[in-house]
């Protein structure tokens, strides 16, 4: 009615002057009323909308649902100080390098990572991977790559080590591989690459040239060039890398050269391992200063006669006894019963031994009982039997001698191996 009585009030205005005192005498409280009226409710439309700039975070978040403006919204969703109107300003955002730009500038991981959520563009994601300020948000981002050229940028690129490894088992692109081999500046990150290089060239050249001694070993392990290995394993200043060529080498001049000349002893052993060349392996067995070497030399011998030089002379008592366990020929195991100054392994040389006059020489002259018994226990011969059964110190001996001595004359069947046991 208000409207209607000022519209009239317009309308009529230029009719006669009864109808103009009309109107000055019954309008004029009323058209002193309505503009006031018309005032506030514009005041009440306007203090209805929601503003950006209100104090209340639940005002704001009016605002933005009613935005459309993506730059306006970007600008809520990074500088908002409430968490949640700012995911609600995320939440409105479609333009991909606006959700970009928020999620790398974002300071809240919650904000970031919700502005990831909507991404789905792969170069503005490897941006956020490489260059947003929250590592969750980064790492976010990576999760959605899959484009195989943008995972190498991000190889190459990224802040975040874990980042960058993760790519690189992602990645098979050796120009790539190659780069991240010989620039990154994280180890781990270089040996993951050099892992995944099937270049032998880059191989070879990493190995030989490498500034970091366990890059140069990660691409040894990968290397098959028997040229390349053979420099490694006589140039190279690190001693595992040297050992790791030495382990894929198959050329024994150049095993030969590390097993009696590297400074190592570890290499020197992991040369002998891979020799077969028995004069080489003797030399290292008698002369080498460490006892695992020597050991390791040992255990690939087969000639008799080094052997039993060691197992006779050699000052480590386990490695006389590694020796002497390769020894099969009488000629030697004579030597070893005889000669051993272990009386355990002269012991165990005699229950070999079938030669009766080396039995018969250890029966009577060894120091220790223990193999004097074990010789008179297999000797045949009737005449050092008897010389033992009177003569020897050893009560023991001089009855286990006079029981041999019955045995052989047909005096007593021959004891049974649990009588053997209990005879004093």
């Amino acid at each position: 009615m208000h409207g209607y009585g000022l519209v009239n009030v317009h309308v009529w205005a230029n009719k006669g002057s009864l109808m103009q005192h009309y109107s000055n005498r019954t309008m004029t409280p009323r058209l002193r009323f309505l503009p006031l009226l018309a005032i506030a409710g514009l005041v009440l439309v306007a203090g209805c909308k929601p503003k950006l700039d209100s104090g209340e975070p639940s005002e704001r978040i009016r605002a933005v649902r009613d935005l459309t403006d993506q730059a306006v919204l970007a600008k809520v969703a990074v500088e908002d100080k409430d968490a949640d109107v700012r995911r609600a300003a995320v939440q409105k955002l479609t333009d991909q390098a606006v959700l970009a730009k928020v999620a790398v500038e974002a300071f809240e991981p919650d904000v970031g990572s919700a502005s990831v959520r909507r991404l789905t563009d792969q170069a503005f994601l490897a941006w956020v991977a490489v260059a947003g300020r929250n590592k969750d948000v980064r790492h976010a981002a990576f999760n959605k790559l899959t484009d195989q050229a943008i995972l190498g940028r991000v190889a190459l690129m990224g802040r975040d080590v874990d980042i960058r490894r993760a790519a690189v088992d992602n990645i098979t692109d050796q120009a790539v591989l190659t780069k991240v081999a010989t620039q990154d500046r994280d180890r781990s990150v270089q040996s993951a690459a050099v892992g995944k290089l099937t270049d032998q060239a880059v191989l070879g050249r990493i190995a030989l040239v490498g500034r970091d001694i366990d890059i140069r070993h990660a691409a040894v392990e990968k290397l098959t060039d028997q040229t390349v290995l053979a420099k490694v394993a006589v140039e190279d200043e690190g001693s595992g890398v040297r050992r790791a060529a030495l382990e894929k080498l198959t050329d024994q001049a150049v095993l030969a050269k590390a097993a009696v000349e590297d400074k190592d002893d570890d290499v020197r052993r992991a040369a002998v391992q891979k020799l077969t060349d028995q004069a080489v392996l003797a030399k290292v067995a008698v002369e080498d200063k460490d006892d695992d070497v020597r050991r390791a030399a040992v255990e690939k011998l087969t000639d008799q006669t080094i052997l039993v030089n060691v197992a006779v002379e050699d000052r480590d008592e386990s490695l006389r006894h590694a020796a002497f366990e390769k020894l099969s020929d009488q000629a030697p195991l004579a030597r070893v019963a005889v000669r051993n100054k272990d009386a355990d392994i002269r012991h165990a040389a005699v229950k070999k031994l079938t030669d009766q006059a080396v039995l018969a020489k250890v029966a009577v002259e060894d120091k220790d009982a223990d193999v004097r018994r074990a010789a008179v226990e297999r000797l045949t011969d009737q005449a050092v039997l008897a010389k033992v059964a009177v003569g020897d110190k050893d009560k023991s001996i001089r009855r286990t001698a006079k029981d041999r001595l019955d045995i052989l004359r047909g005096n007593r069947s021959k004891p049974t191996p649990a009588q053997q046991e209990h005879q004093p």
